[in-house]
């Protein structure tokens, strides 16, 4: 079928491999065999199809390597190869591909190296997925240097070093960098030209100060910062932001200090701040989150007053178990609470 262009197979039952003879249909510009039960290697001859745009063969059993003779496809502008069974380096010869917007690679057994600098040249990236691996090495700078790069997934591999100080200088969104083996801070200047939406860097070794200019994310949803190193106070700021904000959590560090007191009316975001070294007492602003559903601030050595919430909780003081654990003493009262939508409350 020297003629044919588009060949769509998805979501069937096929089985069996791919054949070497699919190098001979010259013609071919997208081919998708995605959610079949195919196994076998990826043929290199696939690297014969000059013309070949789109590549999706996700949710199979396909092993073997990714073949380097994609980077002969240059006109390529989607490979998604996601969730099957591939091992091996991530070829640098992709880099050769100047017009591919997506490369999905996640959820497969991708080893024996780093993520190649070589994706630097990729200018057209705008979607790069390789999380669930087992990639090693240091993250490379020129990745942050793609100027239409969108979403970035390398979380859960073994990725080590530290963050890029070009980490924010970019134009991503959602930038999912968590469960990896990264050491050292958060670049404090790393943030002041993002877009980021969605930023996750959980489960790492970071540590150093949460720096202030997380706070120039303007767009920012998500922030992930928990299971970490991370030292010194909560940024003021991040209670400014409590009204854009829908997740906040910084668990599982070694934050100290006061819990921001600059809670605006009308947040609503989960709150997690288990596991750290704050002190002092609940800030008062705490009352400007009506539809507040989730507050965390557990093992940690808060003590004092709570916040007058006009009967949300006891105002008695608060005393230190030999747990250390902070909990709360009293009776709580029956009388209508402000914050009606509060679902889960951990003390």
């Amino acid at each position: 079928m020297t003629s044919l262009e588009y060949c769509d197979l998805a979501s069937n039952h096929l089985s069996g491999s791919l054949s070497r003879d699919t190098g001979n249909m010259t013609s071919l510009r997208r081919i998708g065999l995605e959610e079949n039960n195919l196994i076998g290697e990826i043929p290199k001859e696939i690297g014969l199809l000059t013309n070949f745009e789109r590549l999706s063969m996700c949710c199979n059993k396909i092993n073997g390597s990714v073949p380097r003779e994609l980077g002969n496809l240059t006109a390529m502008i989607g490979i998604y190869l996601h969730n099957n069974a591939l091992s091996g380096p991530i070829p640098k010869e992709l880099g050769r591909l100047v017009n591919l917007w997506e490369l999905q690679l996640n959820y497969n057994f991708l080893v024996n190296g780093s993520i190649p600098k070589e994706m630097g040249n990729m200018t057209s990236l705008s979607y790069l997925l390789l999380s669930s691996n087992e990639l090693s090495g240091e993250i490379p700078n020129e990745i942050f240097l793609l100027n239409n790069l969108l979403d970035l997934n390398i979380g859960s591999n073994r990725l080590s070093g530290s963050l890029p100080r070009e980490i924010g200088n970019t134009t991503i969104q959602n930038m999912w960098i968590y469960e990896n083996n990264l050491s050292g801070p958060i670049p404090s200047t790393s943030v002041n030209e993002s877009r980021l939406i969605n930023f996750a860097l959980h489960s790492h070794n970071l540590n150093g100060k949460i720096p202030a200019s997380i706070c120039n994310l303007r767009s920012l949803k998500i922030l992930y910062l928990s299971n970490n190193s991370l030292e010194g106070a909560v940024p003021d700021c991040l209670g400014n932001m409590s009204t854009s904000l829908l997740i906040l959590y910084l668990n599982a560090n070694k934050l100290s200090g006061l819990i921001q007191s600059t809670f605006t009316k009308g947040c609503s975001l989960p709150i997690n701040l288990n596991g750290n070294r704050l002190n002092g007492t609940l800030p008062q602003t705490l009352v400007n989150c009506h539809r507040l559903w989730d507050l965390d601030i557990g093992d940690n050595e808060i003590r004092g007053k709570f916040p007058d919430t006009r009967g949300l909780v006891s105002r008695d003081n608060c005393e230190r178990s030999q747990r250390r654990y902070w909990f709360v003493r009293g009776k709580i009262p029956v009388e209508q609470p402000t914050i009606v939508q509060l679902r889960i409350l951990i003390m």
